[in-house]
């Protein structure tokens, strides 16, 4: 992104728009450099800027006060928001977008000013062309923003259905599996109980651990089918800070085994529809994660609020953090980063907030630790409350 708009940069200092009056000329340089910042972030706006930088100190040696307002304009305003930039929904980016590059236009209208004045042109004879420049300056963004946010979503929606149908495929073969190993290992284990009786000591200790393993394949098999078919069998209002102090009542003793601390904090009365034993279920896989990944003195913190009509709830924990490539692979078939895991615990959860109409977003720092962020639509109950105060 910031090589491609740094060579639109070039190509808008090369051929500016139009020189107005001497001394003053307006390019639209500062178009792919604000778009440069808002999807390439700061390395794809620092790279587009350093190629606009070189190429016009080699072809034009001197800087005028045109010049230096029209690259500030473009990476100035969004340079403390370029970071998160990416997240805004559409309607705030091209507010911003909009923001940014008015401040830029009137900055270079108050430079016109001072150049008209002093070389005693008329305004009026510059009318049209200032106009049509201004325009340019704040649609060119808009249009573009739109068009990427297009694609965005084009491309965002393709991948969705393409992960939709990996998965419709791979929880038939799922269940289908599962049904027919579940039948053989629980005629095994009826015959193992029945040994049990007349089996001595000795015996009766391995067959213990024969059935104890059995178990854990049953659990296995279990989550298979949760995964396949992943229903909501008791839907309902949930109160969304109940469900969480379950959980963390749950792991508590866990998490002190393993030296960790579990802090939480939510709103009061929020409430999400779904199923409750299933939420909880997701709710414990997330925060055990949590904890898996620390190592002494850990902390998860879990922290349940309001924004904007959705539920929200983060889970952060100080571990040992993820890359980019492991945090793409998450919630994919089979995949865990865990020596012992198989990978079934966030494919299930991933599985059970989406049909709880939920999201789920993952990011992460190496040596430093990760953040969970689960969104659930409100009840029309939260709505109305907040609504009325």
């Amino acid at each position: 992104m910031g090589i491609l708009m740094g060579f639109s940069g070039l190509f808008s200092i090369s051929y500016p728009v139009m020189y107005l009056v001497p001394d003053f000329y307006w390019d639209l340089r500062g178009v792919p450099l604000l778009l440069a910042f808002i999807y390439g972030g700061y390395y794809g706006g620092f790279t587009a800027l350093g190629m606009m930088l070189i190429f016009h100190g080699i072809m034009f040696p001197s800087f005028g006060v045109s010049d230096v307002i029209l690259y500030a304009a473009g990476f100035l305003p969004v340079l403390f928001r370029a970071r998160d930039f990416h997240q805004y929904p559409s309607r705030k980016k091209i507010a911003l977008s909009l923001l940014y590059t008015s401040m830029g236009a009137a900055a270079l209208l108050i430079w016109l000013s001072y150049i008209v004045s002093h070389h005693g042109f008329i305004w009026k004879d510059l009318l049209p062309q200032v106009s049509l420049l201004v325009t340019a300056q704040l649609l060119l963004p808009v249009l573009l923003i739109l068009w990427f946010q297009h694609m965005l979503r084009h491309d965002q929606m393709s991948i969705e259905i393409q992960k939709a149908e990996k998965l419709q495929h791979l929880s038939d073969l799922a269940a289908s599996v599962a049904h027919e190993i579940r039948n053989p290992l629980q005629v095994t284990r009826g015959y193992i109980q029945i040994s049990q009786k007349e089996a001595d000591e000795k015996l009766g200790r391995y067959l213990n651990i024969a059935i104890g393993e059995l178990d854990q394949a049953e659990k296995i098999i279990s989550e298979f089918l949760l995964f396949a078919k992943p229903e909501l069998t008791e839907t309902g209002l949930i109160h969304l800070g109940d469900s969480l102090q379950q959980a963390v009542t749950m792991l508590e003793p866990y998490a002190s085994m393993s030296g960790a601390v579990i802090e939480l904090s939510c709103e009061d009365d929020i409430f999400i529809e779904g199923d409750s034993s299933k939420l909880k279920q997701a709710f414990v896989n997330l925060i055990k994660n949590g904890i898996e990944s620390t190592q002494t003195d850990g902390l998860i913190r879990i922290h349940g609020y309001v924004r904007k009509h959705k539920a929200i709830i983060t889970i952060t924990d100080n571990g040992s953090g993820m890359t980019k490539e492991e945090i793409e692979r998450l919630g994919a078939p089979f995949y865990t980063t865990k020596s012992k895991g198989t990978g079934l615990g966030l494919m299930v959860t991933t599985r059970l907030i989406d049909a709880m109409r939920g999201k789920m977003r993952f990011s992460s720092e190496v040596g430093t630790g990760s953040e969970v962020m689960i969104t659930f639509p409100l009840t029309t109950k939260n709505r109305v409350s907040i609504s009325g105060e």
